[in-house]
């Protein structure tokens, strides 16, 4: 039906002709050279990086006395491109300079600005600049090298370089700018206030030494509007957007305009709607355009003006990278409306669903494919719809099957517990294409590692347990898939091995706490007083504690294996009702035992809240007090919620307690539907930047604090039984015990 190695070269394409109709044999004189250069380096400035590579395609072939230019082409392709053939493509680009011209710094300029973009060869682009300073360390040299360093060494690193260079180069507005990403990101990295206010400060001195420096503007307002202080961020982007057409600026634009408290909703949709119009006058020829305002039309409610303008993409430019997008975020709205129709009525309309498959194959069906992780994305969206009529005991073609694992392995490269791991389980619960489950189980493993070291160079783990906590985990989905494969090809002494290895690295993954129960009953072979049932029967009951916002396959195991030893479900409640009460007992001791030993005092805040008013934590001092921070677009946030609410109704007349969330939305337009949607009362206060400011990552996390400040607990990561064992450490710190 179709072909997982489908091409991928829309973008390539686009700009072949350009290439080759415009620039081969094209003879230019030094002042046409120097303008294009000239004019490259300040689209580059401006941020208008797609613009940059549309129109500097016809230099990349006008001989060696336009290097200038054409390396301007390379870095700004590389900025635009998140393509990895295009990637590729502009590295190859940047090689052939250095090849051709070893002592011409502006090769050594365009390999290492297409490096230091690379997804994979980043490093490399060290080395590159390293050449390019010997040559010449002039300030667009310096500024590269500068980038450089800062996005493949460190932050200090970067500042120490800019620190070493002339008091003229380091007050340039170009350098000041860097000198405040460095400060800005080395102070979110360390928590520390004092360097992100100086960064802040450091962008002001960068509009001062030029008021036309876009990034001075635009940067500052950005990293403001990450930290949802809208307010301030507001003016910054604006300006911004009075210097450039950048797509960046004005999505930031749009997203700052939302997150405004000071506007309804329908003054933000005014405002974005005007802006959007004339970033269409500007740049409406460019399909990102396009692409871009159908996005913000649909999230702010225009919804049939959104949709009329993706029409318009597709039809006029329909292998764009946009109009890929355009299709994905369709599929993926309409995946989305199946899910949450099934949360609510329990059903799945299957009319929806096999539009929603038909929306997948065409997709991956295209002609042409300019991103490789959204055709990865397709397979794996197609791949976990099989799943569930996996699930459903649906006949699945085993050869179908097996094209969908392939095909997230050659493009996905995201995700690599789905890929290898589920994707090796499916062919063994398939039993189909046994021998290459094998392979791409052990391709698992490998990949599993490779995964978790990389965020370990990255300092993702702040410790190196964990690390090896992390390990554990990765590699043990890949274990249980090949130990599960094994199981599948009938060796089951290998597979016993193989499974019990992997509980060994996670042993609370009910997945493969599954597997190896299956395995035992298999040995049993139906006999009812055969030791192996009572393996069976421990590792199921292990497996059926594990807290799942999902179905735990280990439940219905258990049961059936209780009626098939006792020939009925006579006591079964008794029985349930006692591995649950011993399970009980086990989480309040390690939940209690998880109380910080050196606690640390509390950041106090002055939040507004949803209903309007503001909170103050100084004025809950003498209460435990439970903060958790969550956001709607959260899944395992939106997940324990229900629990939450119980938590609240619990608590919420106690004098002695506050239970409180920090929403971290950038629209609080969107929570306070959320919250209607959903009959939802507790209360919710609105992140100003406390959130990164108290560095909080992951979500959600939940902070428990004794009536001194101090936080006693914290709890990261989603919660089923949430109620039960919040109050837990609620009631641990009301009795200060």
């Amino acid at each position: 039906m179709f072909s997982p190695r489908s091409r991928h070269f829309a973008v390539l394409a686009a700009l072949t002709p350009l290439i080759f109709t415009v620039g081969c044999g094209q003879r230019y004189s030094d002042q046409e050279i120097a303008g294009a250069a000239q004019h490259l380096a300040h689209l580059y400035d401006l941020r208008n990086y797609e613009r940059a590579s549309l129109e500097g395609a016809k230099w990349q072939d006008a001989g060696p006395r336009a290097y200038e230019p054409r390396a301007w082409y390379v870095l700004n392709t590389a900025r635009f491109s998140s393509d990895d053939d295009l990637s590729d493509s502009t590295v190859a680009w940047g090689e052939a300079m250095v090849e051709a011209a070893p002592q011409n710094p502006w090769s050594w300029f365009a390999l290492a600005g297409a490096l230091n973009f690379h997804r994979s060869r980043g490093k490399e682009a060290v080395a590159a600049s390293d050449s390019m300073i010997r040559l010449s360390s002039d300030l667009p040299f310096m500024r590269l090298r500068v980038d450089v360093v800062r996005g493949q060494v460190s932050d200090s690193a970067a500042l120490a370089l800019i620190d070493s260079l002339p008091p003229s180069v380091q007050n340039s507005a170009v350098m000041l700018v860097r000198r405040a990403v460095a400060e800005f990101y080395l102070g979110t990295s360390t928590h520390s206030d004092s360097l992100q206010e100086a960064a802040m400060a450091t962008f002001a001195r960068a509009r001062v030494a030029d008021s036309t420096n876009v990034e001075a503007w635009y940067l500052a307002g950005a990293y403001l509007s990450n930290q949802r202080r809208m307010d301030e961020a507001y003016p910054l982007v604006e300006a911004a957007t009075k210097l450039t057409n950048a797509l960046d600026v004005h999505r930031t634009l749009w997203q700052v305009i939302q997150g405004r408290r000071d506007l309804s909703s329908d003054q933000k949709k005014a405002e974005i709607k005007a802006d959007a119009e004339t970033f269409m006058q500007q740049r409406g020829d460019l399909p990102s355009t396009l692409q871009a305002v159908a996005s913000i039309y649909k999230t702010v409610g225009l919804t049939d003006e959104g949709r009329a303008i993706g029409d318009r993409l597709l039809a006029e430019r329909p292998n764009s990278a946009a109009a890929e997008w355009i299709l994905v975020d369709r599929y993926r709205d309409l995946a989305r409306e199946i899910y949450e129709e099934k949360q609510q009525t329990g059903k799945t309309d299957p009319v929806k669903q096999g539009e929603y498959r038909k929306m997948l194959e065409a997709f991956i069906a295209r002609p042409t494919h300019a991103h490789k992780v959204l055709l990865g994305d397709a397979y794996r969206s197609l791949f976990m719809l099989n799943q569930q009529f996996l699930s459903e005991d649906s006949v699945v073609d085993g050869d179908y099957l097996y094209s969908l694992v392939e095909g997230m392995i050659d493009y996905e490269g995201i995700n690599p517990h789905i890929i290898y791991g589920a994707g090796a389980v499916a062919l063994a619960d398939d039993s189909t294409h046994l021998e290459e489950a094998e392979r791409i189980a052990r391709e698992g493993i490998a990949e599993a590692k490779k995964k978790i070291d990389q965020q370990h160079d990255r300092g993702v783990y702040e410790t190196e347990g964990d690390y090896q906590q992390s390990l554990g985990w990765y590699t043990g989905i890949m274990y249980d898939a090949l130990g599960w494969v094994y199981f599948a090809q009938g060796r089951v002494d290998l597979a016993e091995d193989t499974l019990l290895h992997a509980v060994d690295l996670d042993p609370k993954n009910m997945t493969t706490l599954n597997h190896l129960g299956r395995l035992y009953e298999s040995r049993a072979r139906g006999d009812t007083a055969s030791p192996y049932l009572d393996s069976a029967q421990a590792v199921l009951i292990r497996g059926a504690m594990v807290q799942t916002p999902g179905t735990n396959p280990n439940d219905a195991a258990l049961k059936d294996l209780y009626e098939m030893r006792h020939g009925g479900l006579a006591g079964w409640d008794a029985f349930r009702a006692n591995i649950e009460e011993i399970d009980r007992d086990r989480r309040r001791s390690e939940v209690l035992a998880d109380r910080e030993t050196d606690p640390e005092q509390m950041t106090d805040f002055a939040l507004a809240s949803l209903s309007r008013g503001q909170v103050e934590s100084k004025r809950l001092r003498g209460k435990v007090l439970v903060v958790n921070y969550w956001g709607t677009w959260c899944g395992p946030c939106v997940a324990e919620m229900p629990e939450f609410q119980k938590f609240h109704e619990k608590y919420k007349n106690d004098p002695g307690v506050a239970v409180l969330t920090i929403d971290n939305d950038p629209n609080p337009d969107d929570v306070r539907t959320w919250m209607t949607k959903h009959e939802y009362d507790f209360p919710v206060l609105l992140d100003d930047g406390y959130v990164s400011k108290v560095g909080i990552h992951a979500f959600p996390t939940t902070w428990f604090v004794d009536p001194t400040g101090k936080i006693d607990f914290v709890k990261v990561g989603w919660s089923e039984s949430l109620a039960e064992e919040f109050g837990w450490r609620v009631e641990a710190l009301r009795k200060g015990s």
